[in-house]
């Protein structure tokens, strides 16, 4: 790889929508609702549709994932979504 400074390289894990949706369907007990849509990605709990739970989802995905971090989630909008999930891995 060339012209790659360590500061700007990102590693990411991708699923597809039914693995992103099992994954955290099984994280949070299937009690949250996930949309996809041109304007990004949208998870909140069932029960109150108001709440921003991101934060506990990048948490959880981060243990799940057995990484040190989740920094973001992207989702595509082409034909065929995929979910990229950026994290910062354990150091040794």
């Amino acid at each position: 790889m060339k012209n790659v400074r360590p500061e700007i390289l990102k590693t990411c894990i991708c699923l597809d929508v039914y693995e992103f949706k099992s994954t955290l369907y099984n994280l949070f007990n299937k009690h949250i609702n996930i949309d996809f849509s041109y304007d990004g990605l949208n998870v909140c709990y069932a029960s109150d549709e108001d709440r921003d739970i991101m934060a506990t989802v990048l948490e959880k995905l981060a243990e799940h994932f057995d990484v040190a971090q989740i920094t973001s989630i992207h989702i595509d909008d082409c034909e065929e979504v995929g979910i990229w999930i950026v994290y910062i891995g354990k150091t040794p």
